[in-house]
C-alpha cells in the first residue's frame, strides 16, 4: 500500500522509546495549580500519548500490509485526529503559558488528557477495577471538529495547504458507515445495466489513505515534541526528535517546513 514505508519506519522508531515513570508534584489540598504541576502533567500526557500511538501505528501497519484500506480507514481518521487535538492543545495551552495562567492551563489539559463525555455521564468505575478515581469532577472533552478548525488555522499561518477540514472530511468518509464505503467494490458493466463486485485491494492502483497519515505525523509528533519543551523534559523529547529528522528525509519537500531542525 503507498505510504507503507515511511510509517513503518516511524512506527518501528517509536516503539523504541521507553517511557519512563514520572512521580507527581507533591501538592496540599486547596493550594493553587503551579507551572511544575503543569508541567508534569503535560509530560503525563504526552507520555500516554506515544503509548497509543506505538500501539496503534503497529496495528496500522500490519493492516497495511495485507492491503486492506477498508479496515485502515478509522485507524487512519484516528490518527489524523490526535494530530488535531494536539494542534489545538499546543496553541491554547501556551497562550496560558505567556499569562503564567497555570489554573486554566491545568484546565485545558484536563479536557485533553482525561476528558470525556461517556465517563463523565457513567462515571469512572466502568473504565477500572478497581474504580478510576480522580480528585476532580470529570471533565468533558475537546469537542473534534473544533480541534480540525484550528488545525487548518494552524496550516494557513504556516504557508501550508489550509487543507485539514477537507482531509478529515475524506476520512470520515471513509470511516462512518457511509456510500464512499461501499461504492469502491463497485464495477458497471453494459452501460450501467450490470453491477459486478470486486476487490479494490487487488488493483495495483488502489487508493491509500496512508499519505494523509504520514503527513499529518510529522505535525503530530512536532506538537508533541513542543508541548514537552514546555515542560522542561528531555528524555523523550530528544527520542521524539530523531523520529521527526528520520521524518524530515523521508516526506516530500514542501512537507518538512513544520519540523524542527
Amino acid at each position: 500500500m503507498r505510504g507503507i514505508r515511511s510509517l513503518a519506519i516511524v512506527s518501528g522508531q517509536l516503539q523504541s522509546i521507553e517511557l519512563p515513570p514520572l512521580r507527581r508534584p507533591s501538592a496540599k489540598p486547596g493550594e493553587p495549580t503551579t507551572e511544575e504541576f503543569v508541567q508534569w502533567g503535560i509530560s503525563l500526557y504526552v507520555y500516554s500519548l506515544i503509548a497509543h500511538l506505538q500501539k496503534v501505528l503497529a496495528g496500522l501497519v500490519l493492516l497495511a500490509g495485507t492491503e486492506n484500506v477498508a479496515a485502515s480507514a478509522p485507524i487512519c481518521r484516528h490518527v489524523f485526529e490526535w494530530a488535531a487535538l494536539n494542534c489545538y492543545l499546543k496553541g491554547r495551552l501556551m497562550a496560558h503559558f505567556k499569562q503564567h495562567d497555570w489554573e486554566e492551563a491545568w484546565q485545558l489539559l484536563s479536557k485533553v488528557a482525561i476528558g470525556s463525555i461517556w465517563i463523565r455521564k457513567h462515571g469512572g468505575e466502568v473504565i477500572g477495577d478497581p474504580p478510576v478515581k480522580i480528585p476532580m469532577e470529570w471533565p468533558n472533552s475537546v469537542y473534534i471538529p473544533d480541534a480540525v478548525k484550528e488545525y487548518e488555522r494552524y496550516q494557513s499561518q504556516n504557508s501550508m495547504k489550509a487543507e485539514a477540514r477537507d482531509h478529515y472530511s475524506l476520512l470520515c468518509d471513509h470511516g462512518h458507515a457511509t456510500a464512499a464505503c461501499l461504492l469502491r467494490y463497485h464495477q458497471w458493466e453494459e452501460n450501467g445495466a450490470v453491477v459486478r463486485f470486486v476487490d479494490p485491494d487487488l488493483d495495483p492502483q488502489q487508493d491509500s489513505l496512508l499519505p494523509f497519515v504520514n503527513c499529518c505525523l510529522i505535525d503530530l509528533l512536532t506538537f508533541a515534541y513542543e508541548l514537552l519543551g514546555s515542560a522542561n523534559e528531555t528524555l523523550v523529547r530528544s527520542k521524539i526528535l530523531l523520529v521527526l529528522t528520520e521524518l524530515r528525509r523521508l516526506a516530500p519537500a514542501h512537507l518538512t517546513g513544520s519540523v524542527p531542525a
